[in-house]
């Protein structure tokens, strides 16, 4: 879900028995996370540059 692996798109042949353990869907919600974090402050940044610029 998070990285777009587990769509319903077309899969390759044996991709449906790829499993999953506890401590990946952990380390891909952590690394979903602080992306998402990554972009609010990229976003941020940009907006305040932006407005240094118009003034």
């Amino acid at each position: 879900v998070y990285n777009g692996k587990r769509s319903g798109g077309p899969r390759s042949p044996g991709a449906g028995s790829e499993i999953f353990t506890p401590a990946h869907e952990e380390n891909v919600r952590f690394i979903y996370e602080a992306w998402q974090c990554v972009e609010r402050d990229l976003r941020s940044q940009m907006g305040s540059e932006r407005g240094l610029v118009e003034e």
